[in-house]
């Protein structure tokens, strides 16, 4: 899955930001999501930037994740 757009930091991630490619399984990186179930919904933790593999870490479940961190308010 990678961006089909720009995405801000804290934007939740929607299909239309979204989009499926195929690559040689050598060079996808790490942690990379190849299914849109596992990404649509999710919130960016960091801008991600349009044809960038999306990764795990990258994401956070909820808005609030990326805005206020565990343990403050």
């Amino acid at each position: 899955i990678l961006a089909n757009k720009n995405i801000s930091a804290a934007s939740k991630l929607t299909a239309d930001a979204l989009k499926v490619e195929q690559w040689p399984a050598d060079r996808v990186p790490p942690g990379a999501l190849t299914e849109m179930a596992l990404v649509e919904g999710k919130f960016a933790r960091q801008p991600i930037y349009a044809n960038e593999p999306i990764i795990e870490v990258k994401l956070a479940n909820k808005g609030k994740e990326v805005i206020i961190p565990e343990g403050f308010r």
